[in-house]
């Protein structure tokens, strides 16, 4: 058992002697005990020494005679052996918490242990979306429930991130939340390819939990319009990309009757940004996008489609 600051505790045990076999009478004993704070520890009801005292079980009185102190054994064999009889343990007598993690009964190589676990959670996690383009929102919904009482009114849900190229999970700073009826939601900007889950930490009555991982892909995202500083014959179209990747691809494309065509590129700066000459040989206004191609942890992107119109000489 556990006890965080320490508690006390009463133990009985009851024997009825080979001479009350057949009667009412029997043999019941009580100990009291200790328990430190802070660690788990055993408690060995057979080993306490029990203050015994003779009782009635059909008058539900004592007898009166005065049995001494002994532990289960000694007094056992004192009054002719074995026999009927029981242990009772309780804890918690000073109103101290405490937890207990199993109690074990039997005689040595006949041992029965009743292993005495809280409630079996589930936690459970979905989102409003599995690909955005950075700077895009997404939602994720946590879910806490028992097997024995549904959805659970307290608790805390922790949200855990694996970003790209990130060996294992780390929490998610200010997403560590109360449940309400057994449901939590928060909203997160990913900027790379990020896989989540909700982790329950368990508490007195009730087993932790982790969810099913729940992953969300990124485009980057591109921005693309025409450079204001660049002379009128010498266009040329600027703009960055999201997270910011150097040495991207970034290309310039012309849409026309049989599809887009590629008519420019340039690589990205370690700023993202970009600046791709417009096409000598393109006169009058033209739609184009430009687009990146994946990088670390991010989908291929595109601007969105716009129309080039050239300055006027």
């Amino acid at each position: 058992m556990l006890a965080p600051d320490g508690t006390s505790g009463v133990a009985y045990a009851a024997i009825q002697s080979p001479e009350d076999a057949g009667t009412t009478l029997a043999w019941i004993g009580r100990a009291s005990f200790d328990v430190d704070a802070g660690a788990w520890q055993q408690v060995n009801a057979p080993d306490l020494t029990y203050t015994w005292a003779r009782y009635d079980f059909a008058t539900q009185r004592p007898v009166g005679e005065d049995g001494g102190s002994a532990a289960v054994p000694a007094f056992v064999a004192r009054h002719g052996g074995d026999g009927p009889g029981f242990y009772a343990v309780g804890f918690g007598c000073d109103g101290h918490a405490f937890k207990v993690d199993a109690l074990r009964t039997g005689s040595p190589g006949d041992v029965t242990t009743y292993d005495l676990e809280g409630y079996t959670t589930a936690t459970g996690i979905s989102g409003s979306a599995v690909r955005v383009t950075a700077g895009e929102p997404v939602t994720l919904h946590g879910t806490l429930s028992s097997d024995m009482i549904g959805p659970l009114a307290q608790g805390m849900l922790v949200l855990e991130a694996q970003q790209f190229g990130q060996s294992g999970f780390s929490p998610v700073a200010g997403a560590a939340l109360d449940v309400s009826d057994g449901q939590v939601t928060t909203t997160l900007t990913p900027t790379t390819h990020t896989v989540y889950r909700w982790r329950f930490g368990g508490s007195a009555s009730a087993d932790g939990s982790v969810s099913p991982l729940f992953a969300v892909d990124v485009a980057a995202r591109v921005t693309a319009a025409p450079d204001p500083s660049a002379a009128a014959d010498a266009p040329a179209i600027v703009g960055e990309t999201a997270p910011s990747h150097g040495g991207l691809r970034a290309t310039l494309w012309r849409l026309g009757p049989k599809g887009p065509v590629a008519v420019g590129s340039d690589l990205t700066a370690a700023d993202g940004s970009y600046r791709i000459p417009a096409p000598a040989d393109q006169p009058g206004r033209w739609r184009y996008f430009v687009s990146v191609p994946a990088g670390d942890g991010t989908l291929a992107g595109q601007s969105p489609t716009q129309v080039f119109a050239p300055k006027q000489q």
